[in-house]
């Protein structure tokens, strides 16, 4: 479920975009035909500070975009196959991450130019990644738990400070981050970190 900044609720499901206008009660289905095969259909999505929307679909790893909250939406060329749009909203200067290939990168103008974010992270299926500030964030994978403290420029693995659980290979969401408060759910265990992760 994704809220845009004009209030309208974005659905998706099975590769369909529905949206609604008065806060669920009513959806549409929103066209996606004008998007050209192998387009299937957006899996996740960002508002930009902008007020445009960006699109990706995790199966052909392509993005779109769109200018008139939701309704009609185009194809955005990129020079990387961004699968996921797999982060919180984006940071104050306007910074977006996707995932590609087991990698994490960043984008500053939009999703039109990407670069490599995820020195470190070696061959981890990024799930879901959460901010602290702009330049601390987590990033819960198949193969553990990662924090950056740069921005994304380089990451650490966290699962080899558990001394309690082994969170690995599987450290699976929801992940929630509060100030330096972590909460994930692992093996039907809720996990609780006070200290940025470290225990």
């Amino acid at each position: 479920l994704h809220v845009s900044n004009t209030g309208a609720l974005f659905l998706m499901s099975n590769f369909k975009l529905y949206r609604s206008a008065d806060n669920g009660a009513n959806w549409s289905l929103i066209s996606l035909a004008n998007l050209p095969y192998p387009f299937l259909g957006i899996t996740s999505m960002y508002t930009l500070p902008s007020g445009r929307f960006l699109g990706a679909d995790n199966s052909t790893e392509q993005l779109c975009y769109s200018d008139d909250d939701g309704f009609t939406w185009q194809m955005l060329p990129t020079a990387y196959d961004i699968k996921n749009l797999k982060t919180t909203p984006p940071l104050a200067d306007g910074t977006i991450f996707g995932v590609s290939q087991q990698s994490v990168y960043r984008s500053g103008d939009g999703g039109i130019n990407w670069a490599f974010a995820a020195t470190g992270v070696d061959h981890a299926n990024i799930e879901q990644v959460q901010f602290v500030s702009q330049d601390t964030f987590f990033a819960s994978t198949t193969d553990g738990l990662w924090r950056t403290k740069d921005g994304g420029e380089n990451w650490e693995k966290l699962t080899e400070h558990k001394r309690h659980y082994d969170l690995s290979p599987h450290y699976r969401k929801p992940l929630a981050v509060h100030n330096q408060s972590l909460l994930t759910i692992e093996n039907r265990a809720a996990l609780l970190s006070e200290d940025g992760g470290a225990t």
